[in-house]
């Protein structure tokens, strides 16, 4: 096993079926996990704004888009950016944290 793969198996994964999927990431090419990262990267926005969506049924596009980016950077930010937006108070719920970014 590659020893630049996370030293930690999940809980729900065993240590014999973790390696294989270590083993086939490592013998990807860099082009093919920039592929997979892509995607799980589109994947997940799709998901955020599905999210955001069914939470706020009455939000715009806008107002979608403001939301997300106040989830993702923080309220500071989204009040510089769109500081009269009408949908302020959503603001005051603290904003995701993703460790990736």
């Amino acid at each position: 096993m590659n020893s630049r793969n996370p030293p930690a198996v999940p809980a729900d994964t065993s240590a014999e079926a973790w390696r294989i999927q270590m083993d086939a990431m490592a013998a990807q090419t860099v082009e093919q996990r920039l592929e997979i990262w892509a995607e799980l990267n589109a994947q997940l926005a799709l998901m955020e704004d599905e999210s955001v969506r069914r939470q706020h049924p009455d939000f715009s596009d806008h107002d979608v888009l403001v939301e997300l980016v106040r989830r993702r950077y923080g309220d500071d930010l989204a009040q510089k950016v769109w500081p009269t937006h009408s949908k302020q108070t959503s603001w005051s719920i603290s904003p995701l944290r993703f460790n990736a970014w």
